[in-house]
Parts: structure tokens; sequence; C-alpha cells
């Protein structure tokens, strides 16, 4: 995993006074004049970071089938802000799950 910024470090130390506060976040946000998109995105960072979420590359390769040893044909995810991923068929359900888990 990378070394935190300083942004990072702040942030985070920003998410972990709210859920010290007793506060609800538009009240903590208001109190702290942070926008509260702002505090949505460093807090879901904060969880990522938390919980051990990938946030760089993960290797994927092609596999062939088992019947007729062809390649499956790709997966595309589409994202919602305009990202779009080709993978290879046969890709692991797990791999899938945490790139659709990053919406």
């Amino acid at each position: 995993m990378n070394k935190p910024t300083k942004l990072q470090q702040e942030m985070f130390a920003v998410i972990e006074d709210f859920q010290q506060s007793g506060l609800t976040r538009l009240a903590f946000c208001a109190q702290r004049s942070i926008a509260i998109t702002k505090f949505h995105y460093w807090q879901k960072k904060y969880r990522d970071h938390s919980n051990g979420t990938p946030n760089g590359f993960i290797q994927l390769t092609s596999r062939k089938s088992h019947r007729s040893g062809e390649l499956l044909a790709p997966i595309v995810l589409q994202y919602p802000n305009g990202v779009s991923l080709q993978l290879p068929g046969g890709t692991p359900m797990a791999t899938l799950r945490t790139l659709l888990s990053l919406v």
C-alpha cells in the first residue's frame, strides 16, 4: 500500500473525530465547514483503507474454456463516471465483486 499523504492523514483524523463526536454527518460538516460531498469521499477512502480494500491495480489474466480450450468472451464493466474496464472472460467472482464495489 502507498504511503499516506499529508492530506490523507489529515482527512482520516477528521473522519475519526466525526466517529467520536456523536453528531450527524450534516451537523459535523456544518460545524467544521466541510462540504458533505468531500466528507463522503474521504469517509469512503477511510472505510476502504480500514477494510484493506485494494486501491491500486489488480493483475488479470485470460482463462480458456475447460470444454473447448477457446478464450471466453470478455466482461465489460462501465462505471457511472464513464470509465470502462474490459476484463478477460472467466475473471474470478471475487475480483468482479471488488471492482463493482468501487462504484
